[in-house]
């Protein structure tokens, strides 16, 4: 009987420390497993975009001049945008400065093409050794040739580019950023061209120049 007793007594104590064992709970009431929670991820922060700085702008060189025998070619605006008056005045003015300083030019026009991207990159074709153009159109296109063309020069009359770039130099007068060219564009042209390229040549690029 005693040896009975004894059996019973230990399967009872070895069946009250499992049941503990799967409560979690320690004989006085203790906590003895508890769960942590995961931590929470902290929100990601998007840091604010910084516009960027704009090109610095400096003089125009007090005796500018175009090197003899450049390659230029000049992207119009078209009479769209210019009027038919003063886009004449503007080609008038620019082949009359390369024959004045031996230099080749090619015209194209904004107006009978219907991609700006596309004729840039055509005026590229010539490999020529400033593409300019004249006027505030296509001037998104521009920039984005000029990006894909780092080792290329182009120089913007009358309009400056949103953001700077070390490949594109301005020139800038007062009353040049009227809509949607400025009123003085044909008789403004040929000291524009003069200034910039003049600039290019000396290596002073990505600049904006300040006609008087």
């Amino acid at each position: 009987m005693a040896a009975r007793l004894a059996q019973l007594l230990g399967t009872a104590l070895v069946a009250g420390a499992l049941l503990a064992s799967m409560s979690g709970c320690a004989a006085g009431g203790d906590v003895v497993f508890t769960k942590t929670p995961s931590p929470t991820a902290a929100p990601s922060v998007v840091a604010p975009t910084t516009p960027p700085e704009p090109a610095p702008t400096v003089a125009a060189p007090e005796a500018p001049a175009v090197p003899s025998g450049l390659a230029l070619v000049v992207v119009l605006p078209g009479d769209g945008s210019a009027g038919a008056e003063q886009a004449d005045a503007v080609r008038q003015a620019v082949t009359g400065l390369a024959t004045a300083n031996a230099a080749s030019v090619t015209l194209l026009d904004l107006a009978v093409s219907a991609n700006a991207g596309t004729l840039y990159e055509r005026a590229l074709d010539s490999d020529p050794d400033v593409v300019v153009t004249v006027g505030p159109t296509g001037l998104d296109a521009l920039q984005q040739v000029a990006a894909a063309q780092p080792g290329r020069q182009f120089l913007v009359v009358g309009a400056q580019p949103l953001a700077p770039a070390p490949n594109i130099t301005a020139v800038v007068w007062p009353g040049s950023d009227a809509a949607p060219v400025a009123p003085d564009l044909g008789t403004r042209v040929a000291a524009a061209v003069t200034a910039g390229t003049s600039e290019i040549a000396a290596e002073r690029t990505g600049l904006v120049i300040a006609l008087p």
